[in-house]
């Protein structure tokens, strides 16, 4: 059957990866106020990111939530994790949002989809310039509160791969008025 639908590639390298895989190559780095945990060039961590976003594969949801984990083992109970929200028309056509399900498996008690939202549809920032992604995401997002908020909170907005860091940013600015202490995240850099 596999010469029929043969393997992706990506798949494999998925399939046989271990966390501690990932674990070897993660580091917190900080470039122009986003903290990314893993080097997106790497040989297992772009498969892994390509499989998790294109593919639903589930694998590298767990594999991603437990470098995740160890990101958040320090983060007390009033920290928010809220993962950069896609816009309806892309949530609709791919049925997830990766990012999310990355937060649900690491953090589940502490996750927040519901704060941000797309308030319009942008281009993908892969086909853009540095200038154009941050023009692209101007005013992208917007906030909603309810009752259960905590003032005194942390947040921790999640993206999966950074490159400009114009997402992330145009989403905290969204967040700025709740005056509250924001960690931008990428899963990936």
């Amino acid at each position: 059957m596999a010469w029929v639908f043969p393997e992706r590639p990506d798949h494999r390298v998925v399939r046989e990866l271990k966390s501690e895989d990932l674990i070897e190559v993660m580091s917190s780095v900080d470039r122009d106020g986003v903290v990314s945990l893993l080097p997106f060039n790497s040989p297992n961590v772009r498969p892994l990111m390509h499989e998790a976003k294109f593919h639903r594969n589930e694998r590298a949801f767990q594999l991603l939530a437990e470098v995740l984990k160890r990101y958040l083992k320090d983060a007390d109970e009033h920290t928010l994790i809220i993962p950069i929200p896609l816009s309806d028309k892309r949530r609709k056509e791919r049925g997830y949002n990766q990012v999310e399900e990355v937060v649900k498996r690491a953090a589940p008690h502490q996750l927040r989809s519901d704060m941000l939202y797309r308030k319009r549809d942008t281009k993908p920032q892969t086909s853009l310039s540095r200038s154009d992604r941050l023009m692209n995401m101007i005013d992208a997002f917007g906030c909603r509160l309810d009752s259960n908020f905590e003032p005194d909170s942390h947040i921790i907005l999640v993206d999966d791969v950074s490159t400009t860091g114009a997402t992330l940013k145009s989403a905290a600015e969204a967040l700025r008025p709740l005056n509250v202490s924001l960690t931008l995240l990428s899963l990936a850099r």
